[in-house]
């Protein structure tokens, strides 16, 4: 039971890190402490391959070029296959201004 009362408060912490729009690295610290203070409460939280996939998910967020090549480039193919093509027509009346 206080495992689940543990991941309900990593949830409302992870809530109000979007809600308070915090940084990158200002929410990924937030996040960490929770993370760990309620490790204390379960040992699923600090479970080694627990914490090793939460590091992946961070390095992802915080690591630019981590998340350009596993995040936004295949949100950007997926995006562009979904797009229709531009008609001539189209493409006249955005280079008329």
């Amino acid at each position: 039971m206080i495992g689940l009362l543990a991941f309900l408060a990593i949830i409302i912490v992870t809530a109000f890190i979007f809600y308070f729009h915090l940084s990158r690295r200002s929410g990924c610290a937030v996040f960490v402490a929770a993370w760990l203070l309620a490790g204390t409460c379960s040992e699923f939280f600090v479970h080694p391959l627990v914490l090793l996939v939460v590091l992946a998910v961070l390095a992802v967020i915080l690591v630019d070029s981590l998340r350009i090549k596993f995040v936004s480039a295949p949100a950007k193919n997926a995006l562009k296959k979904m797009m229709p093509g531009m008609s001539s027509t189209e493409r006249e009346a955005l280079d008329a201004g």
